[in-house]
């Protein structure tokens, strides 16, 4: 009796095992197929929906359109001016009031610029918008 393995018991346990790591491998290579082509779709009906999506169209902002929505908010404008970029208004207010605020902004006319500072960290902010 032979205290080693035959070349043929060899070969055999190889091809088995080779078997058994392609088999393994086959079916997570066509998971990340499948998963790679839904991410494909996925970003070719995004770019679809993008190319056939109709643009907002926007009013022009005008320097007492600007007043009015800002004082209507209970802004308090430092001042309002046309610049090179569009509309720049300066103004002050406090955390609760600055989203809603940069939500109209939006929604009516395009912010080209925004900045807003805390300097007191209280939550009054010094802000800039530069809207077309």
């Amino acid at each position: 009796m032979s205290r080693y393995l035959s070349r043929r018991v060899v070969y055999l346990f190889s091809v088995g095992l080779l078997v058994l790591i392609l088999g393994y491998s086959f079916t997570s290579l066509s998971e990340l197929r499948d998963r790679v082509t839904h991410e494909y779709f996925k970003h070719k009906e995004f770019l679809l929906d993008l190319k056939l999506a109709k643009e907002v169209k926007k009013s022009t902002p005008t320097e007492s359109s600007l007043r009015e929505l800002l004082g209507s908010m209970r802004v308090n404008i430092e001042s309002v001016y046309a610049s090179e970029g569009g509309i720049e208004v300066r103004f002050e207010t406090d955390w609760r009031r600055l989203p809603q605020l940069i939500k109209e902004l939006e929604s009516r006319y395009r912010i080209v610029n925004f900045s807003a500072v805390d300097n007191t960290g209280k939550g009054f902010f010094k802000a800039r918008v530069v809207v077309r």
